[in-house]
C-alpha cells in the first residue's frame, strides 16, 4: 500500500500540480514531500519494531494513511498539496518495517529470494497502480459529467485527486487484516525464531564437506574458498564500511527511479503530447513485467549472485538514461519517423522499470541485508529504508530544478554519468563485495 500511494498518483500529479499554478520545479518539490515524511519516520518505526514487534506500528501508520488520503482528495492549493503528501509519507514509512519482517522470518541464504518477493509486491504498487489511477481519473470525470454526486460525504470527486478514494479503502482494509490475520514477531518469537534458523544452519554445515584451511602467521586461519576468518572486531569494521556502501548504492538507485518519477510525465507530454493517465498506462505495463523480473528472482540466484545482479541492473539503467537524452540521438533519423522517437521512449521506459531498476535495486537489499550479518533488522532496514526516502527528497528536487533551468537533458546526462561511475567502482571492488556477505 505504500508504494501503491506513490503509484496511484503518478499519472494525475503532475496535471494537478499545473492545474494549481505550479512548475516543474513545483513538481519536484511535491514528489519529494512524499519521501520527506517516509525519512522522518522511518528509523523510528523500524526502531519500535524491534522492541515491541510489527502489528501495533503497522496500524498506526495505515491510520496515518487513511487521514492523508481524505486530505490529498480535497487540496485546492499547492501547500495543502504539500502538506498533504507530507501527510501520506508519514504514514507508508513502512518499508523498513516490512523488509525487517521479511528478513527475520528467513534464513539468511533465503533473504535475496524473499526480500525479492516483497519487493515485487512493493514494486507492483508503485509501478502497476498508475493503471489504477488512471482508471479512477476517468471515472471521476464520468461522475462529473453525469452530474453525480456523493452527497455530503468525506469524498471529493475532482479527477486528478479522485485516486485517493483508492487509497483510504486500502489503508481500511490493511488495518482490518493487520488486527486478525497477521502474525506478528515479538522479540520473544523472533529470539525463538532465531535460534531455529541457527540451529538448522550449524546441521547443515556439519554435513557439508569440510573445506581445508591454511593457517596463517597471525593465527587466524583462511579458507580456501572464502578468505580470511575475521576476528569480531574486523567483522564490525567490515559491517560499518558494507552498511555506508549499501546506503549510498540504495540513495543512487532509488534517486534514478525518483528523477524518472518526476519527469516522465513531463517528458512524454512535452515531447509527444501524450496525456498523463496515457503515461500511467505505459509505466503500468512496464511495471508489470518488472515484477515478473522479480518473481523470478529464485531462479537469477541459482545462475548469478547478488554483485552480479546489481552489475546488470545498473547497467541497463544507464542505457535506459541515454536513450533518453536526445542531444546524442541521430535527430535526421528521427525526422524520417517520426514515432520512433515515442518508441525510443517507450524502450527506455521498459529498460528502467521492467529489467534495470527492480533487478538493481533488490539486489542491492539482498546484499545489504546479508553484509549486516546477525545486527538487528529493524533499525538498520528502517535507516536503509530512510537513506532511500533522502534520495527521493534530493533527486526530485534536483530534478525538477535542473529539468527547469537547463532542460530534460541534462538530467539524463547526469543521470547516466552518476550510475556509470558507480558501475566502475563496484567492478573494481567486486571481489570484496563478495566476500562481504560470505
Amino acid at each position: 500500500l505504500g508504494d501503491s500511494t506513490r503509484g496511484l498518483m503518478f499519472p494525475t500529479l503532475w496535471p494537478l500540480v499545473h492545474s494549481l499554478g505550479g512548475t516543474k520545479a513545483n513538481q519536484g518539490i511535491i514528489v519529494a514531500a512524499f519521501s520527506m515524511g517516509r525519512v522522518i519516520v522511518s528509523p523510528f518505526y523500524g526502531l519500535i519494531s524491534s522492541k515491541r514487534g510489527y502489528r501495533d506500528i503497522l496500524i498506526f501508520a495505515h491510520l496515518i494513511v487513511a487521514f492523508g488520503a481524505l486530505w490529498y482528495n480535497r487540496v485546492i492549493s499547492l501547500r495543502g498539496l504539500l502538506l498533504a503528501q507530507i501527510c501520506l509519507g508519514l504514514g507508508c514509512g513502512t518499508l523498513g518495517v516490512t523488509r525487517s519482517y521479511v528478513a527475520e522470518s528467513v534464513e539468511k541464504r533465503d533473504r535475496t529470494v524473499y526480500l525479492g518477493r516483497l519487493t515485487a509486491m512493493q514494486y507492483c504498487g508503485f509501478t502497476c497502480t498508475p493503471f489504477l489511477g488512471s482508471l479512477m481519473f476517468h471515472l471521476g470525470n464520468k461522475i462529473n459529467t453525469e452530474n453525480f454526486s456523493l452527497g455530503n460525504t468525506l469524498i471529493q470527486v475532482d479527477p486528478l485527486s479522485f485516486p485517493a478514494f483508492l487509497i483510504f479503502l486500502g489503508s481500511l482494509a490493511a488495518i482490518v487484516m493487520l488486527i486478525f490475520s497477521f502474525h506478528d514477531l515479538t522479540p520473544e518469537k523472533r529470539a525463538q525464531l532465531q535460534r531455529h534458523h541457527e540451529f538448522k544452519s550449524t546441521s547443515r554445515d556439519q554435513l557439508s564437506t569440510v573445506t581445508s584451511t591454511t593457517s596463517l602467521n597471525n593465527g587466524s586461519t583462511i579458507n580456501e574458498e572464502i578468505g580470511p576468518i575475521l576476528t569480531q572486531a574486523q567483522i564490525k569494521r567490515r559491517e560499518d564500511l558494507c552498511a555506508i556502501v549499501g546506503l549510498i548504492l540504495n540513495v543512487i538507485t532509488k534517486g534514478s527511479i525518483g528523477c524518472y518519477e518526476t519527469i516522465g510525465v513531463i517528458y512524454a507530454q512535452q515531447n509527444f503530447r501524450m496525456p498523463g493517465p496515457d503515461v500511467g498506462f505505459v509505466v503500468a505495463a512496464c511495471g508489470a513485467i518488472g515484477v515478473a523480473s522479480l518473481l523470478a528472482f529464485k531462479q537469477l540466484g541459482k545462475y548469478f549472485d547478488d554483485v552480479t545482479l546489481m552489475f546488470g541492473g545498473i547497467a541497463v539503467m544507464i542505457i535506459s538514461c541515454l536513450l533518453l537524452i536526445d542531444r546524442i540521438r541521430p535527430d535526421i533519423l528521427f525526422q524520417d519517423h517520426p514515432d520512433l522517437a515515442k518508441k525510443t521512449w517507450v524502450a527506455a521506459i521498459f529498460l528502467m522499470y521492467s529489467i534495470g531498476y527492480p533487478i538493481g535495486h533488490t539486489a542491492v537489499i539482498g546484499w545489504f541485508s546479508k553484509a549486516m550479518g546477525k545486527r538487528p533488522q529493524g533499525f538498520l532496514m528502517g535507516l536503509f529504508a530512510s537513506a532511500g526516502s533522502v534520495a527521493r527528497v534530493g533527486f526530485p528536487i534536483m530534478t525538477g530544478f535542473v529539468a527547469q533551468q537547463h532542460g530534460l537533458d541534462t538530467v539524463f546526462i547526469i543521470l547516466s554519468i552518476m550510475l556509470a561511475v558507480t558501475y566502475f567502482i563496484i567492478f573494481i571492488f567486486k571481489s570484496s563485495f563478495r566476500h562481504a556477505i560470505h
